[in-house]
């Protein structure tokens, strides 16, 4: 069984005239959710493999807090600059090609790629995952190359406003 759970950056401060989109930084409550976030994935005890994300620093820093609340080792975190603009192909691609060993894998990036990638793989009606927010899905399934369109099963949804009702 593989698990794969997707995950978008916390919510980012607008860009500023000078500032590059991909240098935008978390605000105090992309901060918090993204840490919210992180104990909740912790408690279902969905422990990553791997972390992959992407080279924007919003999604870089929440990696970070992600990573500390479940104990992963932040310096093995996989720096990916493809998932910043990915397609879902490009997406599809990366988890067609992630390593056997690997059971459970976080990526970390953005919308809309991630909500229609989770859709694509599962079928469910997801919508846009919000800031901070994971989809958690499963497939039976011994190697990731096996996996594309309907091949995965919706396990989970995790909002900010879902885990501040919990």
């Amino acid at each position: 069984m593989k698990k794969l759970i997707l995950i978008r950056h916390g919510k980012a401060q607008e860009a500023g005239n000078a500032e590059k989109d991909i240098d935008r930084t978390l605000t105090g409550t992309g901060f918090a959710d993204s840490n919210r976030l992180g104990r909740a994935l912790e408690n279902k005890e969905l422990f990553p493999d791997v972390i992959i994300s992407s080279n924007a620093e919003r999604a870089a820093l929440t990696s970070n807090i992600i990573a500390e609340a479940v104990k992963y080792d932040s310096s093995q975190i996989r720096h990916n600059d493809m998932i910043y603009n990915a397609s879902v192909r490009n997406l599809l691609d990366l988890v067609n090609n992630f390593k056997e060993v690997w059971d459970c894998v976080y990526i970390i990036g953005h919308n809309p790629s991630l909500s229609y990638l989770a859709e694509y793989l599962s079928n469910a009606e997801i919508g846009s995952v919000s800031p901070a927010g994971a989809v958690i899905l499963r497939a039976e399934v011994e190697h990731w190359n096996e996996i594309s369109k309907n091949t995965m099963y919706f396990e989970n949804y995790y909002s900010p406003e879902s885990m501040s009702n919990s």
